[in-house]
């Protein structure tokens, strides 16, 4: 209609849209996504807001016999289209967990340009500079991981591939006569084509790690929320990428240094190589990030991903007895670059076929 325009431009945040951006940072970040939630006009001439149908999606009304169609928006439509896509995931992979299904729609999530321009914008942030890793922490508060992509979702091609883990995982343990502690770690292989990878030379690869659980909330009034570290969470894991130049040995002994020490906030040496961090990612029950490796010879020996535990009233409050509760988790891993002729995928894929193993270690 004459003198209306809508108030957010093409693929940037909706009016209806929530933000965490005024949470605390111990706080889970939020939204995990981002989908079409419609939008709102405005009056040029008078100055106010209209909620108006030619902004909204159009679905069908509950009584046929009065009308046939409804125009809705907010919430109600971006969670729709997200279950429409959790829907068609499992119905093209049956055997995936709801751990898999929430991680692929994270994991295929990218961030428009007009987000990040948006997000530079209400921060005033210049629309050339590069954001920094705590801007990037804070854009995952204020727009999640992105727009979901079903077919990136679902699918691989010859420069982009995505292995999935579907795994479980003892937190914590409990011996006769003492207080509960951490349990175990789980280190996986990762099937990388190392003799490809290498004849790339200085060619980008991207690689994007994300590890998608679910954990119990804190039962009682007294303890529900953030107080303490692990006041809420019935625990929490943790992912960490081989670095170039450790050995098998030392990057085992690494994991096993950070379980001992409790997830102490130290962060260093490999945290730079990663778009948010470990200090931006490793928020509520799933942590995804993307390492963009200046050559991808440079990734040929980063072989291996651990996925460990954290600790969680699981532990600390043993009078519920749920020390010895084993959990599932999704590890999902994607390899990617912009060369159009690099076949990346089909080594893997034979690699896979013959059983690479997944290596546990208590």
């Amino acid at each position: 209609e004459s003198g209306l325009l809508p108030v957010a431009k093409r693929d940037e945040l909706s009016p209806f849209s929530t933000t965490s951006l005024t949470w605390d940072d111990k706080w889970p970040l939020k939204p995990d996504i981002v989908l079409e939630g419609g939008n709102v006009l405005r009056d040029v001439s008078e100055d106010y807001l209209v909620n108006h149908e030619y902004a909204s999606l159009i679905s069908t009304y509950h009584t046929p016999n009065i009308r046939l169609f409804e125009p809705f928006s907010g919430t109600s439509a971006a969670t729709a289209l997200a279950a429409q896509m959790a829907a068609e995931l499992q119905a093209k992979y049956p055997n995936a967990t709801p751990e898999t299904i929430r991680g692929l729609m994270i994991h295929s999530a990218r961030w428009t340009p007009e987000l990040i321009l948006q997000f530079k914008k209400i921060n005033n942030i210049s629309a050339n500079s590069k954001l920094k890793k705590k801007d990037y922490a804070r854009l995952v508060r204020f727009c999640g991981y992105g727009v979901p992509d079903f077919n990136r979702a679902s699918t691989c091609a010859n420069n982009f591939l995505t292995m999935i883990a579907q795994s479980t995982i003892q937190p914590f343990k409990r011996e006769v006569g003492k207080d509960p502690t951490i349990n175990e770690m789980k280190i996986f292989r990762l099937p990388w084509p190392k003799e490809d990878l290498l004849s790339m030379g200085e060619k980008s690869v991207k690689l994007r790690v994300t590890l998608s659980y679910f954990i119990e909330p804190s039962p009682g009034p007294g303890c529900v929320g953030f107080g303490g570290r692990y006041s809420y969470s019935s625990f929490g894991l943790r992912f960490k990428v081989k670095k170039a130049e450790e050995s098998d040995r030392e990057f085992r002994a690494r994991i096993n240094k950070l379980m001992r020490d409790d997830d102490i906030i130290l962060h260093n040496g490999s945290s730079e190589r990663w778009t948010i961090g470990p200090n931006g990612r490793d928020h509520g029950s799933v942590h995804s990030d993307v390492m963009e490796c200046e050559t991808a010879a440079s990734l040929a020996t980063c072989n291996m991903i651990g996925v460990y535990p954290i600790g969680g009233w699981w532990k600390d409050r043993p009078q519920f007895e749920c020390y010895n509760r084993k959990v599932n988790f999704s590890l999902i891993v994607s390899l990617e670059t912009d060369e159009v002729d690099c076949d990346i995928y089909t080594s893997v894929a034979n690699m896979i076929a013959a059983k690479v193993p997944i290596e546990i270690f208590v």
